[in-house]
């Protein structure tokens, strides 16, 4: 998939000329930014085992169809190692990592304390306030990795189980990528997932397939990019 080592630099790059106007440094990476995207719910239940064990299999289903014709990825991982602000364990991905990374890179910033809210109707994120004086210490990691069933599956478990206090655990901000036809799946807790991408093509079969998970407060700005 990559003809050499993959950088923070090289990703940057390639953003730049297939997806312009991402950037790796902003919080909230990879937003729709009026591109085709899907938002799916994955769990509610009151019991938190359930919650955890549902959220987790929907998200892996999702995953699979989203990367059916792939056998490699990059992930993007943002650590925020700061443990004041999360309850944090950082050495449970970079375990799994280990076993499918092909090459990667990780460097330390900052992000600032950012406030936002949702213009409703181009369901993007807008930012208001910045704190320069409150910098959020952040590690950011770019990782080109062998696709694998069983590992992909314990992120996104980990993922579910980090707001749910079960452990293990993971904290970390982790989005996945195909650099061939540029789409993203980003699952941000036991709640829900976003999938987004440059056209509504390899997005099209999630759509008809899981269109009974779509978030309700989305749906009509959804269904208008495939209809």
């Amino acid at each position: 998939m990559l003809d050499k080592p993959l950088s923070l630099w090289w990703f940057q790059t390639h953003l730049d000329i297939y997806c312009p106007g991402t950037h790796i440094q902003d919080k909230i990476f990879f937003t729709q930014q009026q591109r085709p995207y899907l938002r799916f719910a994955l769990a509610w239940e009151w019991s938190y085992e359930e919650r955890a064990k549902k959220a987790a299999q929907r998200a892996s289903a999702l995953f699979s169809a989203c990367f059916h014709d792939c056998d490699e990825l990059i992930i993007l991982v943002y650590d925020y190692t700061n443990p004041q602000l999360f309850w944090s364990n950082p050495n449970y991905l970079y375990e799994l990592l280990k076993e499918i990374t092909i090459s990667g890179e990780k460097q330390k910033t900052h992000h600032y304390r950012t406030a936002y809210v949702l213009n409703n109707e181009k369901g993007e994120p807008q930012k208001i306030i910045e704190d320069l004086q409150d910098p959020i210490p952040v590690w950011i990691g770019v990782y080109h990795i062998k696709k694998n069933k069983a590992i992909i599956d314990a992120i996104l478990t980990w993922i579910a189980n980090h707001e749910l206090w079960f452990d293990p655990f993971l904290h970390q901000s982790i989005h996945f990528y195909n650099p061939v036809n540029h789409t993203r799946f980003y699952m941000y807790d036991d709640r829900g997932c976003s999938i987004s991408a440059n056209n509504n093509w390899p997005l099209q079969h999630l759509y008809e397939r899981y269109n009974g998970w779509i978030v309700d407060y989305d749906k009509k700005t959804i269904d208008g990019f495939f209809t």
